[in-house]
C-alpha cells in the first residue's frame, strides 16, 4: 500500500487455522519491521475468516497470548535487506498460550460454520506509520512468519509467498526558461494540490521535508517569503531556489491498488498538480495554469532514465518552463 508520511497503516498478520488446531502445542507469530516505520501498537488478536470482524473470537493478552513489542512511537532502525539482527527493543512476536490454543480449538467449528467455504484464520493486527526516514519510492516490507509445532511433530516455520509492503514517494522539479531550458530560474512560487484540494503541512510532512525547508525550497506565502519554520495546517508553497530547484517528499503514490483483508481490490488515484502563483522576475505566465505531475516509485530519483524526452533534466528534475516576458 502507499501512504503519505505520517498516515496510520494497519498490518493484518494472518494464518489459516486447521481443524486439528487442538493438537498444536506451539504457535508463535513473528514480525520484522524496517527503517522508515514508527511503531504505534494497537495489537488485536482474533479468530475469524475473510477479514470479517462480526462474530470474531477475540484472544486476550496474557491469558490467551503473550506479546513482545516495541514501545509506542519507537522508530525502527533495521535497514531493508540487512542481515543484522533485530535490535532487542524493536522485536515483535505473539506467542499463544495453552489456553489460547484451547480457545481456538473450542471455537473453531462455530467460526467454520459461519465461514461456509472460506478459510478460518488467526488474525493479528498491528499499526505503524511511515516516518521521515522512509526512502522515496522504496517498498518497506513487513516480514511476517509463523512458527508452530504439533504435539507429535517437528517445529515448522511458514512465511507468506509475498511479504506485504508500504511505500511513499515524492517529486523533484526545476524552474527553467522556455526559450533556454538550461537557464534555471529562482523565486517562482507554487501551490500544491491533490485534485481541487490544496495540500497542507502535517507534522510528518514537515519532518520529511526538513532538508528542503532548510535549503530554502519552500515559501511561507504566495509572495515568496522564504519559509523558516513550517506550521502544521498551513498551505504548502514550493519555492524555486537559486538553482531553480524545488521538491516535495512524502506523498502517497498517484495510482495504486488497495487490497482488503478479504482479497477485494480497489484502485486509489491522486491527481497531483502545481499552480504557479508567483513567476520569476522578468518572466510571464498564466496563474490559472495547472502543472500535473505523478508520484510513483521512480518519480524521486537522481537521473532522467525512463522519462519522456524534454520533460526532465539529467538529474531527474521535472522541467517547469516559463515564457520570457514580452512586454517592453
Amino acid at each position: 500500500e502507499s501512504h503519505n508520511v505520517g498516515d496510520l497503516h494497519t498490518w493484518f498478520l494472518q494464518t489459516t487455522i486447521p481443524g486439528n488446531i487442538g493438537d498444536y502445542e506451539k504457535i508463535v507469530l513473528n514480525d520484522v519491521f524496517y527503517k522508515g516505520l514508527t511503531y504505534k501498537g494497537k495489537v488485536e488478536v482474533y479468530l475469524g475468516y475473510d477479514g470479517i470482524t462480526t462474530g470474531k473470537v477475540t484472544l486476550d493478552e496474557n491469558t490467551d497470548y503473550t506479546i513482545v513489542q516495541p514501545a509506542v512511537d519507537k522508530k525502527f532502525t533495521k535497514e531493508i535487506d540487512s542481515t543484522t539482527d533485530v535490535p532487542a527493543d524493536e522485536k515483535f512476536s505473539i506467542t499463544l498460550t495453552a489456553d489460547g490454543i484451547k480457545k481456538l480449538a473450542v471455537n473453531y467449528q462455530t467460526v467454520k460454520d459461519a465461514a461456509a467455504d472460506k478459510e478460518v484464520k488467526l488474525y493479528a493486527t498491528v499499526q505503524t506509520v511511515i516516518n521521515e526516514d522512509a526512502k522515496m519510492g522504496t517498498d518497506i516490507p513487513n516480514e511476517f512468519d509463523l512458527t508452530f509445532k504439533t504435539k507429535d511433530g517437528k517445529e515448522k516455520n511458514k512465511k507468506p509467498d509475498t511479504p506485504p509492503t508500504v511505500n511513499t514517494g515524492g517529486k523533484k522539479f526545476v524552474k527553467v526558461s522556455e526559450s533556454e531550458v538550461t537557464k534555471t530560474l529562482a523565486g517562482a512560487v507554487f501551490e500544491l494540490y491533490d485534485g481541487e484540494t490544496q495540500i497542507k503541512w502535517t507534522e510528518a510532512l514537515i519532518k520529511a521535508n526538513e532538508a528542503a525547508i532548510t535549503a530554502g525550497k519552500f515559501a511561507s506565502d504566495a509572495n515568496g517569503t522564504v519559509l523558516t519554520t513550517a506550521t502544521a495546517g498551513k498551505p504548502i508553497y514550493l519555492l524555486s531556489d537559486d538553482k531553480g530547484l524545488f521538491e516535495i517528499k512524502g506523498l502517497e503514490y498517484s495510482k495504486w491498488e488497495k487490497t482488503e483483508v478479504n482479497g477485494t481490490k480497489t484502485e486509489i488515484t491522486h491527481n497531483y498538480k502545481l499552480k504557479e502563483v508567483k513567476f520569476p522576475e522578468g518572466y510571464a505566465g498564466n496563474k490559472d495554469t495547472e502543472i500535473p505531475f505523478t508520484v510513483n516509485k521512480t518519480s524521486y530519483k537522481d537521473n532522467a532514465e525512463g522519462y519522456p524526452a524534454n520533460t526532465h533534466d539529467a538529474q531527474g528534475n521535472m522541467l517547469v518552463k516559463n515564457k520570457d516576458l514580452t512586454i517592453p
